[in-house]
């Protein structure tokens, strides 16, 4: 439950500096964007409260000004959705212990493939809204990339062992 309130708390920090900024609608989509990806996806985890507040800070700053900034077009729209494709395909769930929460091994097995189901129809989705609201574009596209950027394996350590992770992000 703490963990929970601590990711709220976030959120609605986040919120908030947007509206004050007058950027309210748009950090609803990015945080929506990022955490129903990242809801199915997982990814990495900072070590610590701070540093995945600063991290979500980071994410919302630099999608909001990759909205402002930045413009793509639907060819490489459908780049990006492909990588992001493999990505789930390859590496979904990142950081999960689903072992840990599923007893057996059936059960683990249908937990991954129900993780990557979801994963790929979200992607799916945040494509063909991107592709239709191209004002938006950037607001969803760019949280969907740094969340595949934290999909990427971390070769230092073995994510997937099995271990039970103490994490706060």
């Amino acid at each position: 439950m703490a963990l929970f309130l601590e990711n709220v708390s976030k959120l609605l920090l986040i919120l908030a500096i947007g509206f004050l900024i007058g950027e309210g609608k748009e950090s609803f989509i990015i945080l929506f964007t990022f955490c129903m990806f990242r809801l199915q996806a997982g990814g990495r985890h900072a070590k610590n409260n701070i540093g995945c507040t600063l991290s979500m800070l980071f994410i919302w700053g630099l999608s909001l000004i990759a909205s402002r900034y930045v413009t793509i077009g639907i060819p490489a729209l459908v780049c990006i959705f492909i990588i992001g494709i493999a990505a789930v395909l390859l590496w979904v769930p990142q950081s999960i212990n689903i072992g840990y929460f599923t007893s057996e091994a059936t059960a683990v097995s249908a937990t991954i493939a129900r993780k990557k189901v979801y994963s790929f129809l979200f992607l799916c989705c945040s494509l063909i809204v991107a592709v239709i609201f191209g004002s938006i574009r950037m607001l969803i596209v760019s949280p969907i990339i740094l969340e595949i950027l934290t999909l990427i394996p971390n070769h230092n350590s073995l994510e997937r062992s099995g271990k039970i992770e103490e994490t706060t992000c």
